[in-house]
């Protein structure tokens, strides 16, 4: 087996291959984890340069992770960390030990790094927005050549991780040194700092003679001496030494002092008491019924009765089922005014920011591309829309700090991150409380702004649930993790109406909108996008539900037809292969088998029966 050999192999197996110099461990470019070839372009390469070696992608793009295996103490760690008992998988040698793949597992995100470290083991993961890929053979590097141990084939592909390796992974991950929380601040404080004129200091022994302040016990004139900082607040400068409970040389503002002087430091306590002096008192704000009839409190559409101004929308989605190549489509419709889908007519052009950091740029350009293409825009000529691979952490306040300047600074209407678990940490996924929380997060950072929030989510597995199995349309609690039902004001939710055929770039879709403001609707969608190797592009049309399952009932009659006629390679009669597909003769079969007759899939032809020449029909050769 040929490095070009591997290449097709890791193509046709849906992982990415990586085009690496002859005798090199690095790719090929800096923006290699971004390319990629098809069959014939990669037989072009490999007869331009025979000698280039080969690596794979790591991540979720190729469905892979490897396991590095190259240190003395590995092949204990690797006993350790599989309890004993490692699963077969494929696997190769290298110079200092090889290798093993395994398949890639979604919880593996949170661990947020290219590269992770288990003891002496590298676990190559591609996480973190950083990519990752390993050397595969028969590359050769140093001399040596790497051999497959096990070699990867379609029928021997890399195992799935066992669920107690994964826990211990996550388990192992490193939480960050909390630094010492900062003293909190309440309204009440803010309230005294403001207003307070110090005399409170003059109940502990201290004088005040107006910018200067004497302490209790001195015969010295001055301890202190008031300061304006660059906000205007008035604060206390000491410079005694013997200013207990005061530091020398340090600022205090009023709040603080009160804190120090009356209650040792206590922040409930002294807040406490200041709320019973009557500082921080607010005020719950009512509007009467009449106010309510009369207010201006229009409920406003970014797209006709589907996306809802300033509430928080939810576009959910089963694993490949478009979610972010439609949601690039939404973006790219709300900055330039064209029809979301090509149907869904937009109110307004909008500021949009899309965070995309499961993808890659390679891939939304790409995408973005073919979608301009379709709606006669030129990418380049959006202004009104950014894009970053950058996702905020919702538990980071730095992250959520620079994510709020951002949206103040460019002004933005509306934000799509994509997708929604790489913002939050994974291990409370089931916790509604702890989810909610974050969520509400990011939401109260768009809201003052009127940013209308929009996160990509994952909808659970289609498992044995009979209306999963059967393709029905997605239901809101059909959401993955907790949290994410309950906090959707509005939702997209997208599910496959049929199984998707490999090859074909077809998708047909359902396409559920629903949202509190009372908007609800149901498409059937179909989108053609073409496959990498061809011309690619972006056609979307939509049919009724009912047209959609009307045609859904149709394949299957057709399908049953087709399979009876099989069974009669020299012709039976119409009755007979209804009988045999189990089909009633009602009008939906008999049109259907018009149809066929029509094509000229079945063609007519004569059969004997009890010594009688019949009419029937029998599938065209």
């Amino acid at each position: 087996m040929t490095c070009l050999d591997t290449a097709l192999l890791l193509n046709s197996m849906g992982m990415v291959p990586v085009l690496i110099p002859p005798g090199k461990k690095a790719p090929l470019g800096k923006a290699w984890h971004t390319k990629r070839y098809s069959d014939d372009e990669l037989r072009e390469r490999f007869d331009n340069n025979p000698e280039m070696n080969l690596g794979v992608l790591l991540g979720p793009e190729s469905n892979v992770v490897a396991i590095d295996r190259d240190s003395p103490e590995a092949v204990a760690d690797l006993a350790e960390l599989f309890g004993g008992e490692i699963p077969p998988t494929p696997g190769w040698s290298s110079k200092r030990g090889g290798q093993d793949m395994f398949a890639w597992d979604d919880r593996l995100a949170v661990l947020g790094v290219a590269v992770f470290k288990w003891k002496s083991l590298e676990i190559r993961i591609g996480a973190g927005g950083k990519a990752a890929q390993s050397v595969v053979p028969p590359s050769t590097t140093d001399g040596f050549t790497r051999k497959w141990t096990k070699t990867l084939s379609p029928d021997f592909p890399p195992a799935k991780l066992p669920e107690s390796v994964i826990q211990k992974l996550l388990e192992s991950v490193k939480k960050p040194k909390l630094a010492e929380k900062p003293k909190p601040r309440h309204p009440v404080a803010d309230d005294f700092i403001r207003t307070s004129d110090w005399n409170f200091i003059k109940d502990h022994g201290w004088t005040i003679n107006g910018d200067y302040a004497t302490r209790p016990g001195t015969d010295k004139p001055v301890s202190a001496s008031f300061v304006t900082a660059q906000d205007g607040t008035r604060l206390l400068h000491v410079f005694s030494v013997n200013a207990q409970p005061f530091e020398p040389d340090c600022n205090y503002n009023a709040y603080d002092a009160f804190r120090l002087l009356n209650h040792n430091g206590d922040h409930e306590a002294a807040c406490n008491a200041l709320v019973k002096l009557g500082f921080g008192r607010m005020q719950i704000p009512l509007i009467t019924s009449a106010e309510l009839d009369s207010g201006n409190y229009e409920i406003t559409y970014l797209i006709d009765d589907t996306l809802v101004k300033d509430q928080p929308c939810i576009l959910a989605g089963g694993k490949k089922s478009g979610k972010t190549t439609i949601a690039i489509d939404l973006a790219i419709s709300l900055a330039t005014r064209k029809p979301f889908l090509g149907r869904f007519e937009v109110s307004k052009p909008c500021k949009v920011v899309m965070l995309s950091g499961e993808s890659g740029l390679g891939t939304i350009q790409e995408t973005a591309r073919r979608i301009c293409k379709s709606k006669r825009v030129q990418l380049p000529s959006i202004t009104s829309l950014d894009w970053s691979p950058f996702l905020p952490t919702f538990t980071d306040a730095v992250h959520m700090d620079a994510l709020e300047r951002m949206l103040q600074e460019i002004k933005c209407e509306v934000l799509i991150l994509d997708p929604a678990y790489l913002c939050m940490p994974g291990v409370d996924a089931g916790n509604l409380f702890v989810q909610g929380q974050m969520l509400r997060k990011v939401a109260d950072i768009c809201q003052p702004h009127g940013v209308t929030l929009v996160l990509i989510h994952h909808t659970r597995k289609q498992g044995k649930d009979k209306r999963k199995a059967d393709y029905e349309p997605p239901e809101l609690d059909d959401m993955s993790w907790a949290g994410f039902a309950e906090f959707a004001r509005q939702w997209i939710l997208i599910g496959r109406r049929t199984p998707y055929e490999p090859g074909t770039g077809h998708h047909e879709l359902w396409l559920s909108i629903g949202g509190s403001a009372g908007h609800s609707a149901l498409h059937a969608v179909d989108i053609d996008e073409g496959i990498v190797g061809k011309p690619r592009h972006w056609e979307v049309s939509l049919l009724t539900p009912a047209n959609a399952r009307e045609n859904k009932k149709s394949n299957k009659i057709r399908e049953r037809l087709i399979d009876a006629a099989k069974q009669f390679p020299n012709g039976e009669s119409k009755t007979g292969l209804f009988k045999t597909s189990k089909l009633k003769s009602d009008a939906a079969t008999r049109t259907v088998f018009d149809a066929l007759v029509s094509e000229g899939v079945l063609v007519p032809c004569k059969i004997k029966k009890n010594s009688q020449e019949q009419n029937a029909y029998q599938l065209a050769l």
